[in-house]
């Protein structure tokens, strides 16, 4: 699997190529030396013995001051320059339906997705789809308060955590583009304003629909468990809405740059 910059990972990957198994006649068979796998299940194993001879000093950069000093040989940069086959249209489509499926989104599942592997691709809802059986990183959204958890053991969001679409950055106005062609930079920045002024309508509008949920909760003198439940929802909503206005912004923003490749890209978003 070719030259991985002498940079020791573990688990099969020791820098050159890799160690824990390989490819035959459609099958995958594992090097149990270096994989965990249950062998009662899984009969595609062999035993070879890993490297030995490394040093681990726990850098993970080739080159630099302080960073490995390796090199691929001549044959690994042949095997970097062969002849790669692209991903067939089972694998691409699984892709697609994972990415279109909110479900698999941690903004939605709060990092404990429904499942956890497929036998088929795109198989999601199908019986043999293996159920996740334990939770990741607990999910926090990239930003302001992300790093604390957001609600307090009473069930009110702490302050800083990104729960409601107030709670998000404010929003800088769309820049004049400069394509060198007049009439086409004012039809860009007439779409760039219409972008901006509809999407703070939909951010007005769901945070006035978050309001009534609190107002509505309120009468019904809910109790702190219940009031988290509305939280973790409204973060869901909030965090979908920005997500889907980041989308929106950077396909106009590649339309541009499709336009005047000159013009520089601007940063992207921390996620």
């Amino acid at each position: 699997m070719g030259f991985y910059g002498g940079i020791v990972y573990g688990f099969g990957y020791f820098g050159r190529g890799y160690e824990g198994g390989y490819w035959e006649h459609g099958h995958f068979y594992y090097n149990v030396v270096v994989n965990h796998v249950d062998v009662t299940i899984i009969h595609n194993v062999y035993k070879a013995p890993a490297a030995t001879n490394i040093t681990v000093n726990r850098v993970s950069y080739n080159g630099g001051k302080g960073g490995v000093n390796a090199r691929p040989t001549p044959e690994e940069l042949a095997v970097a320059h062969d002849r790669h086959l692209p991903p067939v249209p089972a694998q691409t489509q699984h892709v697609q339906a994972a990415r279109t499926n909110p479900q698999l989104r941690a903004s939605a599942n709060l990092g404990k997705p429904p499942i956890a592997a497929t036998q088929k691709a795109g198989a999601f809802r199908d019986r043999s789809a293996v159920p996740a059986t334990a939770a990741g990183t607990p999910y926090h959204p990239a930003g302001k308060g992300a790093a604390t958890a957001p609600y307090t053991a009473s069930g009110a969001a702490r302050p800083g955590a990104i729960i409601h679409p107030n709670d998000l950055p404010a929003r800088e106005r769309p820049s004049p583009p400069n394509t060198g062609d007049p009439k086409l930079d004012q039809k860009y920045l007439q779409e760039q304003e219409n972008l901006f002024a509809r999407q703070e309508q939909e951010r007005q509008a769901l945070q006035r629909g978050q309001d009534l949920d609190h107002q509505h909760l309120g009468h019904l003198a809910a109790n702190a468990a219940r009031m988290q439940e509305l939280e973790q929802r409204h973060q869901q909503q909030t965090i979908q809405l920005q997500q889907r206005h980041d989308m929106e912004s950077q396909r106009q923003q590649t339309r541009l740059q499709a336009a005047n490749p000159a013009q520089p890209r601007p940063p992207s978003r921390p996620r």
